[in-house]
């Protein structure tokens, strides 16, 4: 009687066999993995939207200028100094440098700086000789990162220079410059080489896709003038739309832009 109580006992005792623990232990890993996915989905989702957030204060600033300028800002080959420029934007930038340059023109005005002053402060960077070169300033060119102009100047060699000092870069929320992609691409008016004397549907210059500044087959074509904005997305990589390489045109999926650009 004791025996048998005894060993009723033993056989309900509250342990874990091995295949209880072993199963408990899956489904524990099963969970972590599902709570890091959901993490790294939302924490994603939440840095499109912060850089989506700053694509809107410089599409709104650059209205604001075309508003109070009444035209759009033009863009083309200046002439050397000290010739006064004939364009607002000169061509010929490297395309880490767009923006900037943007800015550079249009920040002067107290409307659209109040504008730009919403834009976060750890997501505005202002070059500066005596910092230390930003990482994602390019030496050489580089088919993960599609900017023809590379091959005409090297932008860190310009920064350490300290021919940069005061221009100011936006980034997204992944640290990398947002670029601006100019309507009608940076061309040379009437130049026999660059210039196909086509036009596009808004009017603007059509340039040959072979043309080393035609940044509008890079990334997409602007509409109707309307200066583009763009982020390289998650992955830093801007991609290049109309690259043979299809690994390079897929970099550009995840690209953010200020509005859907049309294809090149």
């Amino acid at each position: 009687m004791a025996t048998e109580g005894l060993s009723r006992r033993n056989g309900s005792r509250g342990g874990f066999t091995l295949i209880e623990m072993l199963i408990t232990i899956g489904i524990i890993v099963m969970l972590a993995a599902l709570t890091v996915t959901v993490s790294v989905a939302v924490i994603r989702k939440s840095e499109v939207g912060r850089t989506e957030t700053v694509l809107r204060v410089l599409d709104v600033a650059m209205s604001e200028w075309e508003a109070e300028a009444d035209r759009k800002l033009s863009w083309g080959e200046n002439p050397l100094p000290p010739d006064p420029p004939a364009f607002d934007i000169g061509d010929g930038t490297p395309h880490v440098f767009t923006l900037s340059e943007v800015l550079l023109k249009i920040r002067r005005n107290d409307r659209v700086s109040e504008i730009l002053s919403r834009i976060e402060a750890d997501l505005v960077y202002t070059y500066d000789q005596a910092k230390p070169v930003p990482p994602w300033l390019p030496v050489m060119p580089d088919a993960d990162d599609p900017d023809p102009f590379l091959g005409w100047g090297n932008p860190r060699a310009l920064v350490e220079a300290g021919m940069a000092d005061g221009s100011v870069a936006v980034l997204d929320a992944w640290g990398v410059p947002i670029r601006a992609v100019h309507p009608g691409r940076l061309h040379s008016p009437g130049s026999p080489w660059f210039d196909t004397g086509e036009k596009d549907l808004d009017g603007t210059v059509f340039i040959d896709s072979g043309f080393q500044g035609a940044n509008e087959e890079i990334y997409g074509r602007a509409r109707n003038r309307q200066v583009l904005f763009i982020s390289a997305g998650p992955d830093g990589k801007f991609g290049n739309l109309s690259s043979a390489d299809a690994r390079i045109r897929r970099q550009a999926a995840d690209n953010v832009c200020s509005y859907p650009p049309e294809g090149p």
